[in-house]
């Protein structure tokens, strides 16, 4: 298969290269954009001592099937955000190779956990109120 580095030219100029993936659209990219944006204005209402499960979070923005996408925003999180106040719908909490730092800084705001690594949203769940 034969790759161009001018791809994205090849597909104006052409329509199609036989295996070349269409590039993405302008509006696709867009919309990710204010979908993402979207999340960063919910995630910085959620107040101290308290978490928003990433589902609980694409109901809020009026798409209950999007919680997924909801963890791709979450990825590319701006550091000033609360970002680890958004935990996993059983209330474990993601983070990968930052699960301690997740961990650390709840506890510090009195979030309280039932099991290791997994948050008591009995407890401190968000309603999305304040």
């Amino acid at each position: 298969m034969t790759r161009y580095a001018d791809e994205p030219l090849q597909w104006r100029l052409n329509g199609t290269l036989k295996g070349a993936k269409k590039p993405p659209e302008k509006k696709k990219i867009e919309a990710q954009t204010s979908f993402f944006e979207r999340v960063y204005a919910v995630v910085r209402r959620i107040p101290r001592g308290k978490v928003a499960t990433y589902g609980q979070i694409a109901v809020m923005l009026g798409a209950p099937r999007c919680a997924r996408q909801v963890g791709w925003a979450m990825r590319s999180c701006p550091d000033y955000l609360p970002w680890q106040r958004v935990v996993k719908s059983d209330g474990t909490i993601a983070g990968g190779g930052y699960a301690s730092e997740r961990r650390e800084r709840l506890e510090r705001e009195g979030v309280p956990f039932s099991h290791e690594n997994t948050v008591n949203l009995a407890l401190c769940r968000w309603d999305g109120q304040s």
